[in-house]
């Protein structure tokens, strides 16, 4: 599994790609593929879900986002829109489905035949410790078409996301 070794103690761990297919096909087959980072961050869980669900703010953290332009007013919450750009990919509108506070997020992004869905939870290891984990699943009958043609880019994101956020943490 890749690493980024320069985090030191808790590195950020990249799973490999999963593919599924109802048909058990896999492969370029398969109608839905999932790629997942996650680490370990010496801070306390509550600290890092103010850094995680603040995502008009990912723009100062995170290299991997351009600019984030709530769509909805008020705060991250189930319902919530946002407009995403990041460099290398194409901007894309995210709709907040699922939403437990202090905890984890899900938002989707539908086109034409994939919708992907960005998981981001938190979980909290002792007082002072915790867990990120973030995930990309695009799903539909071009999921495979999606992940060719960004998964490269898409683990890179993941992994630098889990380190940016992990940084601004532990600082």
């Amino acid at each position: 599994m890749p690493t980024n070794g320069a985090l030191g103690a808790n590195p950020v761990v990249c799973r490999p790609a999963t593919f599924a297919s109802p048909r058990g096909l896999g492969g370029p087959y398969a109608d839905a593929m999932r790629l997942e980072a996650g680490t370990e961050i010496d801070a306390p869980a509550d600290r890092v879900w103010l850094l995680v669900q603040d995502v008009e703010r990912w723009p100062q953290l995170l290299d991997t986002i351009a600019s984030v332009t709530p769509l909805t007013p008020g705060p991250l919450a189930t319902g919530s829109r946002y407009r995403i750009v990041q460099p290398r990919l194409r901007p894309s509108t995210w709709s907040v489905t699922g939403y437990v506070p202090g905890r984890s997020f899900r938002w989707v992004a539908p086109v034409p035949g994939v919708v992907t869905a960005g998981d981001h939870a938190v979980t909290p290891l002792d007082d002072d410790r915790c867990r990120l984990d973030i995930s990309i699943e695009h799903r539909g009958p071009l999921a495979w078409v999606a992940g060719l043609l960004t998964r490269r880019v898409t683990e890179d994101y993941l992994a630098r996301e889990c380190a940016g956020i992990k940084r601004a943490a532990e600082a």
